[in-house]
């Protein structure tokens, strides 16, 4: 056996093989309530299997370094900001207004916890970088195929209360996710190793997921698809010079590029929208964006509007408890048992605004600690762009876009009470924390050793 195999070997059984991720990412784009819509909600049945899913593939990826003699803990700003808004957030059981629906949030975070172990734990090297990349745009691709289909043909028995929802059951939830992974295509597009039939199915891709937020009409993700557009455009502006030493454009990709705006220009203006009257039949985009602009006016002078009653009313609920707020997922239980329902907002279950939730739920403290967890991102992503070139530091940034992206995002809307995009961002962070522990000296760095009965018992407890 050559030295070569045996390093090939090692790095096989060393970590887990990202296709799997990329696996559970598809089936997590696919799992809805099919066949039976009295069953389930799509929102329900999506949380089970990320939770599941997402401690399943974390469980293996320990169990690869379960013959690891000794354990290196590496302490950095971003691993303290979230373990200590994910502690704050457990202990506010102790003084929630219902168990019930802050274990039902708890869980999500958990969820979220789960995807930053495992990603901590994958190999983070160029090529499984391009495979996980590959993983989160084919589920992008799945979730606007899907939803595109609903729109022009309705073929699906799927529950839709705001077309199209792909499987998701709400375009607005969709679109959240879409807005999370989109920016990532650009590092497929510009690598050297995707190349040919790759760069086309990957253009395709790219367009059903422009398509598909355009057909949303959502607001929010129209906005944050455009800011994500804008910083994309600026970094080749001021890299222009560096780009063109790392990156691969060929006749190949400049065609698919050039197909792919084609695609999107003539599904966008030649495709029914239902959603502008019921017997629409081909309506231009241009006739779409501008009574989307017209309704953004009006509802941006429009203070009695039932958005900004939530808001105000969640804005109570802070005042009324500012410190630490009334726990995990509180908000629907004030708003439907404590007195601050009104005739218009009295079957609401989220605030629209994920901040304005957080202060509702954990108070000044939990503000105080997410914004540490924004700053923490901020300063690692700085070091990380500062430490490395070409196609790492492009992803990187990509990250930080998406990031960026979505928490503009939950100004106006609730991604990350949704189970799908809160698994990106702790997979994002994850990543960056992983990153961040080779590119500078850690805070601090705990080794010690532990026996595998020790190893066994902890094993078994998860």
């Amino acid at each position: 056996m050559t030295d070569n195999y045996k390093i090939l070997i090692s790095k096989i059984y060393k970590n887990l093989n990202l296709i799997w991720v990329g696996v559970f990412l598809f089936l997590l784009a696919v799992v809805a309530p099919w066949f039976n819509l009295t069953v389930s909600s799509p929102e329900l049945v999506k949380s089970y299997f990320a939770g599941f899913g997402i401690a399943l593939l974390m469980f293996i990826s320990l169990i690869y370094k379960y013959n690891n003699t000794e354990i290196t803990l590496k302490i950095n700003y971003i691993k303290i900001s979230l373990f200590t808004l994910f502690i704050f957030g457990t202990s506010s059981f102790l003084w929630s207004i219902n168990f019930d629906i802050t274990f039902n949030k708890w869980l999500l975070w958990l969820t979220a916890a789960f995807s930053f172990i495992l990603a901590l734990n994958l190999s983070t090297s160029h090529d499984n970088l391009i495979r996980l990349t590959w993983g989160l745009i084919l589920a992008a691709g799945t979730i606007a195929i899907i939803g595109i289909l609903q729109h022009l043909f309705d073929p699906f028995s799927l529950a839709e209360w705001a077309r199209p929802a792909s499987t998701f059951g709400n375009r607005n939830i969709a679109s959240q996710v879409l807005v999370l992974i989109l920016p990532l295509c650009c590092f497929l597009m510009l690598n050297k190793k995707v190349v040919g039939l790759q760069v086309w199915i990957l253009s395709f891709i790219i367009s059903f997921v422009f398509v598909f937020i355009l057909y949303s009409v959502s607001r929010a993700a129209w906005i944050v698809t455009f800011t994500e557009i804008l910083l994309v455009i600026l970094y080749f502006i001021l890299n222009r010079a560096k780009i063109s030493d790392w990156c691969k454009w060929d006749n190949n990709k400049r065609n698919a590029t050039i197909f792919s705006v084609i695609l999107i220009l003539f599904l966008t203006n030649l495709t029914p929208h239902a959603s502008i009257s019921s017997d629409a039949t081909f309506t231009s985009f241009a006739t779409i964006a501008s009574e989307q602009i017209s309704m953004v006016t009006e509802a941006v002078s429009n203070t009695s509007s039932p958005r900004y009653q939530i808001w105000q009313t969640a804005l109570n609920m802070f005042m009324d408890s500012p410190i630490i707020g009334t726990g995990l997922g509180s908000f629907s239980q004030n708003l439907g048992n404590e007195g601050y329902a009104t005739w218009t907002i009295n079957n609401t279950f989220r605030v629209h605004n994920d901040l304005l939730e957080l202060a509702v739920e954990l108070g000044l403290v939990g503000i105080f600690l997410f914004l540490s967890v924004v700053v923490s991102i901020i300063y690692s992503i700085f070091h990380i762009l500062n430490k490395n070139a070409g196609e790492i530091h492009l992803f990187y940034y990509l990250v930080f876009v998406a990031l960026i992206g979505s928490f503009i995002n939950l100004q106006f809307s609730f991604p990350y009470q949704m189970p799908v995009p809160i698994l990106i961002f702790g997979l994002y962070c994850g990543l960056i924390a992983k990153q961040i522990d080779s590119n500078i000296e850690p805070i601090k760095t705990v080794s010690f050793s532990i026996s595998k009965i020790y190893k066994n018992i902890f094993l078994v407890l998860l």
